[in-house]
């Protein structure tokens, strides 16, 4: 019998913008939070989408945004995704105080949904915890 390991994310804020802890079962994708819409981006290989929503995510002085778990994201300041890379690149080039556009798919619907950058310095700062279940029951914690 193979040892199943199921491997968790515990994303921690430093900030006062965090109330709690928060967590993620994350599969083979790759993850990409963005606080000042309080939301996890995740590429899972089919689609780049919205995985998580919490206003425990949400940046301080930051309003929730018009996110959906499912929410597909198309473009990001007007050039197409294709990956997370292309709204990580966006995102870390793009000047402090920039207005940043997502254009989302829900369903149906089309919609839009902007921010203002904010200084990398005044967001809640993340760390991931790693848990594993061994065969005989127990977890294994290990922190990145």
């Amino acid at each position: 019998m193979k040892l199943l390991t199921m491997l968790m994310a515990t994303l921690i804020g430093a900030a006062s913008g965090i109330h709690s802890q928060e967590k993620y079962i994350v599969t083979n994708g790759k993850v990409c939070p963005i606080f000042e819409i309080g939301a996890m981006i995740l590429d899972d290989g089919v689609s780049v989408r919205v995985d998580r929503v919490s206003d425990h995510m949400l940046a301080k002085g930051y309003k929730p945004a018009d996110l959906q778990i499912g929410d597909v994201v198309l473009m990001i300041n007007g050039k197409s995704v294709k990956s997370l890379s292309d709204i990580e690149d966006l995102y870390k080039t793009s000047e402090i105080g920039a207005t940043i556009k997502l254009g989302l798919k829900r369903s149906d619907e089309m919609l839009m949904v902007s921010f203002v950058k904010a200084d990398p310095a005044s967001l809640p700062k993340m760390q991931k915890k790693i848990v594993r279940k061994n065969a005989d029951g127990t977890e294994t914690e290990t922190t990145e």
